[in-house]
């Protein structure tokens, strides 16, 4: 059982359930501290902080910013954590990454149509109230209208796109650097997650370049040897360790199972506040 889990998605995101629901899973499976990082924002944590309130469980402000390497045409997913109050330089990459990103999302319901699903966007936005839609609402959508001909389709199965720096740019996703940077401005703890993900190994030392601060060491989709690996490149570039389940629903994993446990999220945030919060 793991003591902190500092990467989690809501509905306020891509996940599947709301912010009650999740910090409540969290408490009952153990967890003593969380971190709710959901994609491209963090303008609601004063909602998780009031739904916090009743329940004995740690609450640190984050997020996850949907970022691009555009040199080495990869996805790169940065979490910031240990985030103020204000994030001025975070927010307005936020605000270009979530418009472009729903406006790409809408513009696949008619190239759906073609396919013979007919899903106009009031009907998918009741399945994101309280987010920009997703492929994943999308996917909820079609499930919902069309359970016969969805039957045994998988996610994978409607959206395989390959990400391309065209896409990258039509999504609004933020170049690596500029997402670093912002956290960092912010006062925040920038963290590469899930290396393996994305194959980011080979750009972690120009990372720590521009001036990443972390890297989660533990992941649910990480196999045995990224484990070793991720901590490997942590020594390497003098990189803080963090790690979190990337929670989005049940099913795959139990919470609790990933993350950090006492000694190293202490270790993590003294680190953090030492070389960080105190220059």
């Amino acid at each position: 059982m793991k003591y902190a889990d500092l990467h989690m998605h809501t509905s306020y995101s891509d996940g599947d359930y709301d912010i009650k629901e999740v910090i409540e899973m969290a408490s009952k499976a153990g967890l003593k501290t969380i971190a709710i990082t959901d994609h491209d924002r963090a303008d609601h944590f004063e909602k998780i902080k009031e739904i916090g309130k009743n329940f004995d469980i740690r609450l640190i402000k984050g997020l996850e910013i949907s970022a691009y390497d555009y040199e080495s045409h990869k996805k790169v997913h940065i979490v910031g954590l240990f985030l103020k109050e204000s994030t001025p330089e975070i927010d307005k990459l936020n605000t270009v990454t979530n418009k472009k990103r729903e406006a790409y999302h809408i513009s696949l319901l008619p190239e759906l149509s073609k396919d013979g699903f007919d899903l106009d966007y009031d009907f998918v936005k009741t399945f994101a109230p309280n987010s920009i839609i997703y492929k994943s609402d999308i996917f909820w959508a079609l499930k919902d209208k069309y359970p016969k001909e969805m039957e045994g389709k998988g996610f994978k199965d409607i959206f395989n796109e390959k990400t391309t720096d065209e896409l990258a740019k039509t999504m609004g996703y933020i170049p690596v650097k500029d997402a670093i940077e912002a956290i960092n401005k912010d006062a925040g703890l920038s963290i590469l997650a899930h290396p393996q993900e994305y194959d980011n190994w080979d750009e972690i030392e120009k990372y720590a370049g521009f001036g990443l601060r972390a890297i989660e060491i533990n992941h649910s989709r990480m196999k045995e040897r990224d484990f070793e690996r991720a901590r490997e490149f942590a020594k390497k570039f003098d990189l803080l360790m963090s790690g979190g389940s990337d929670f989005h629903r049940l099913g795959r994993f139990e919470l609790g199972d990933y993350g950090l446990n006492k000694d190293e999220f202490v270790k993590l945030e003294e680190a953090f506040n030492e070389k960080y919060c105190n220059s």
